[in-house]
């Protein structure tokens, strides 16, 4: 089975010590010309959610110019080092259900981030496709830290007077739950290991084990979610019918009960008369109807 892969990072304009920065990776992501020397053969980026990539350099630019950081001498504008701009990159590693990860993964980064996702795409061009999304923070100080959920943990936990090393812990532990969340509302449904063997510390043998078994388990779910959607065509099939019945049977059978009574009152009605007297004189029998 094959591992989930997620990641996210913030960047600024001036970039980081290792060179990246808002421009170039946006230069990578739309496959300008140069940005891509990993990749062989460059194709332009699929688009799969919001604006394109060159919308959204515009946007970002704008609202770095006005953003404002507040100071005690009162708002300044913001440093070229501060992080604007959030990005997510999620790998599908193969298999049938490439669109509906695709579906559940842009699902999933709405949940997170909200308004503030502004751009998704695909790219097709490398080993695996893989989703970008681009995330611009809506506060006035545009910082892109508060919504990587990492680092808002650290801060939080440090700004409650822990020491540097318990940042990093309350770290790692949000990194992990963000994991879990990606894991149980995309990974497991589209047959995705949370981790892999070299982290779970299995042999190639134990991992190829718990591959098969987990590979009957889905087959096996698949197989109950499709007994179970075939039982709820055939509720909503017996639904519909017994609606019709509610809808039309009683006034055809109200029909068909007429139409019985105006034949027998037209078998009974040329002797009616003599019926009527030869019963009132005491001759006749009570008449015996068939009901």
């Amino acid at each position: 089975m094959n591992t989930q892969f997620i990641h996210i990072s913030a960047y600024s304009l001036s970039g980081a010590p290792s060179g990246s920065s808002v421009s170039s990776v946006l230069d990578e992501a739309a496959r300008r010309p140069g940005a891509s020397p990993h990749v062989k053969q460059p194709l332009p980026p699929v688009p799969v959610f919001g604006c394109s990539i060159d919308e959204l350099e515009v946007e970002h630019h704008a609202r770095v110019i006005a953003a404002r950081t507040e100071t005690k001498n009162g708002p300044r504008r913001i440093r070229g080092s501060q992080s604007t701009l959030l990005t997510v990159v999620a790998s599908y590693p193969g298999g049938g259900m490439m669109l509906e990860w695709q579906r559940g993964t842009v699902r999933w980064l709405q949940r997170q981030f909200g308004a503030a996702l502004r751009s998704v795409i695909r790219h097709d061009d490398e080993s695996y496709p893989h989703l970008h999304a681009y995330v611009l923070p809506t506060t006035p100080n545009m910082r892109a830290a508060d919504l990587h959920p990492g680092a808002r943990a650290k801060r939080r936990a440090m700004d409650a007077g822990a020491s540097n090393k318990a940042g990093d812990i309350a770290y790692k532990e949000a990194m992990r739950l963000w994991q879990d969340s990606y894991w149980q509302d995309v990974g497991a449904r589209c047959g995705l290991e949370r981790i892999g063997p070299a982290r779970q510390r299995l042999s190639r043998a134990e991992w190829r084990t718990a591959d098969r078994v987990n590979r009957l388990l889905r087959d096996h779910e698949a197989k109950l979610q499709s007994v179970r959607r075939l039982h709820e065509r055939r509720m909503d099939r017996e639904y519909g019918l017994l609606q019709i019945v509610k809808r039309y049977i009683p006034k055809q059978a109200w029909d068909m009960a007429m139409a019985r009574a105006e034949e027998r009152i037209a078998e009974i009605e040329p002797n009616l008369s003599d019926l009527v007297h030869d019963t009132e004189s005491g001759l006749a029998p009570e008449p015996d109807f068939e009901p």
